[in-house]
Formats: C-alpha cells, sequence, structure tokens
C-alpha cells in the first residue's frame, strides 16, 4: 500500500514518502523506532487500522528496487495500533477477492467499528449525498435522501463484512434498492447523463436555472423513456490493490428493465472508477455546513434502535 495514516478513526490519510513521514511525524515515537539494524518507521492501515511499518524511504532512490511503500506488520506496534487479525485477512490490501462482501454481520455481532460507522454515516450524511451525486449524477432530493438512509439501515449497510471508515457513501449506495429513472434529475456531464444522452427515446430535458442561482451545474430531467420501468441502481463494488500502486474502486451503475416476469434484464450499465479516499478528503476539510433539512433526516433514520 501507498496511502496510511498516523491516528485511527477519521484522520487525514497519506502518501508514503520520507518528506511526508518527517513533516508529519518530526520522526519522532511512537511512529519512529531506532534499533540495531537502523530506523523503522511506522503507520496505520487505513482500512483496517492495524499497524504497517513504511518501506523504503530510508533508502536512496538509486538504490530502491520498489517506490516506497508500506505493510502490514502481523504484530502489535505500541503506542500506534494492535495487530487484529480479523480485520487484517478482510483488508483489500491484502486479501486476493476483488469484490467487497455487502452481506451484513448479525445483529449480535456488532463491534464498536460499526456503531462507529453508523455515527459516521449520520454525522456526515449531506457528505455522504455530496459524494453519491457526484458519482452517479443523480440530484438528491429530500425524499430520495430518506429514501438513502432508511435502505442503508434496512440492509444494514454499517453492518456490512467490508465496510470501512472510508467507504461508507458508497456501501450506502449500494445498499439503495432499485428507483425508477423516469422524472429523475440528472446532472451534465456526469456518468447518468453521458449514458442516456444518446439512446434513441430518451428525452433530457434541459432545466432553467433558479431566480437567483449562482450555480454553474446545468441539470436535466428525464421526461421520456422508451420503456415503462427502467430502473437504476449500482453494483459490483470492487477494488484493485498492489503493494506498491494507489488503491483503486470500481463499481457498474446498472439500469435494468423489466422481464415480464417480475425480474429484471440490464438495459445498460458502465463501470466507473471511484476515489477511495474521496469521503476521508471531504470530511477532513472541515469546513462543510451540512443542510439544516438533510441533517433532520440523519436523526431521524441513522441511529440506532434499541429493543
Amino acid at each position: 500500500m501507498i496511502e496510511i495514516k498516523y491516528h485511527k478513526g477519521n484522520s487525514k490519510v497519506h502518501e508514503v514518502s520520507r518528506e511526508d513521514f518527517v513533516k508529519a511525524t518530526n520522526e519522532l515515537a511512537p511512529y519512529m523506532v531506532v534499533d540495531k539494524n537502523g530506523k523503522n518507521a511506522y503507520a496505520i492501515c487505513p482500512l483496517c487500522e492495524n499497524p504497517v511499518k513504511l518501506i523504503g524511504i530510508y533508502i536512496d532512490m538509486e538504490k530502491r528496487k520498489q517506490r516506497e511503500h508500506a505493510r502490514h506488520c502481523k504484530y502489535n506496534v505500541p503506542n500506534i495500533a494492535d495487530f487484529a487479525i480479523e480485520k487484517y485477512e478482510r483488508c483489500p490490501y491484502h486479501r486476493k477477492n476483488p469484490d467487497y462482501i455487502m452481506e451484513p454481520r448479525r445483529p449480535e455481532d456488532m463491534t464498536q467499528l460499526n456503531k462507529d460507522i453508523l455515527q459516521s454515516a449520520h454525522d456526515h450524511f449531506d457528505e455522504c449525498l455530496y459524494i453519491i451525486s457526484k458519482i452517479t449524477g443523480l440530484y438528491i432530493s429530500n425524499n430520495l435522501a430518506e429514501k438513502i438512509a432508511t435502505d442503508y439501515m434496512a440492509h444494514p449497510g454499517y453492518m456490512t463484512y467490508d465496510v470501512t471508515r472510508e467507504n461508507i457513501p458508497y456501501i450506502m449506495v449500494c445498499c439503495l434498492t432499485g428507483i425508477y429513472i423516469r422524472g429523475r434529475v440528472i446532472m451534465e456531464n456526469s456518468p447518468l447523463y453521458n449514458m442516456l444522452k444518446n439512446v434513441d427515446g430518451i428525452h433530457l430535458e434541459r432545466l432553467e436555472p433558479r431566480e437567483n442561482s449562482s450555480s454553474k451545474i446545468v441539470k436535466y430531467r428525464i421526461n421520456e423513456i422508451p420503456y415503462k420501468g427502467l430502473i437504476f441502481h449500482l453494483m459490483n463494488y470492487r477494488f484493485e490493490a498492489n503493494t506498491t500502486e494507489k488503491l483503486k474502486e470500481y463499481v457498474t451503475i446498472n439500469i435494468s428493465i423489466p422481464d415480464g416476469e417480475g425480474t429484471f434484464d440490464t438495459f445498460m450499465s458502465q463501470e466507473i472508477e471511484l476515489d477511495p479516499y474521496f469521503f476521508n478528503k471531504l470530511i477532513n476539510k472541515g469546513n462543510w455546513k451540512a443542510d439544516d433539512e438533510i441533517q433532520k433526516i440523519a436523526d431521524k433514520v441513522l441511529v440506532l434502535r434499541h429493543k
């Protein structure tokens, strides 16, 4: 891996380099340990939060066989993190299966991490919706926002085996059950817009901006479609991980059509690449002002109900 962080939780994700390590830690304990073999630099895996050792940052560039990167430590690193084998075995930076598992754990298997993730989904619901809108092109009304939250809790998304602090919005949108596309508003030059703009029989009506609006985003309403019941959903959330490259993630936008027997066939689909750390970057900017109505939805829906 080449992405790391220095604190657990929603702390900033860094890229492995000597310059960044020195700037972030001042080469002080617990991140720097000096022994008979020289300097050893440590950090935390941003996905499984196990300790990692930084490789190559104290080797001259011309002598390096690989770029600077980090590897999991299968042992506790005092004052940084304890090694947890279950988290390690499920970590995308370690395991071979490239598909994220959307199956949820049993309620009785809830961990503190699951509770933390639900709290983060609640506290940053508006940011989650912003990311979902950006990656799909969907305009998210308050009604759709409540459906997204409700489907996330029904799944429940915060209990899926492969949820991390970083992929909350992507798990959230994958929990969304199919929605009809007719009448939906989408953004120009977005994945949905580009999928639909040249399809025979689909009419995209350009919407006039609201009076006094400063937004430069051009919106279209999907007004006519050649088939009744076209439905949108996301599927096949997957990743690619390599020792010395950035983590890559992908998801497929699927538009399906009723097959007349109560199920659906694919009408069209497109795989898009995701930024695995979009959520982390957004919440670490620290200047987000949540919409009041969206926060009310989060307060109502994205909370644990104790029976």
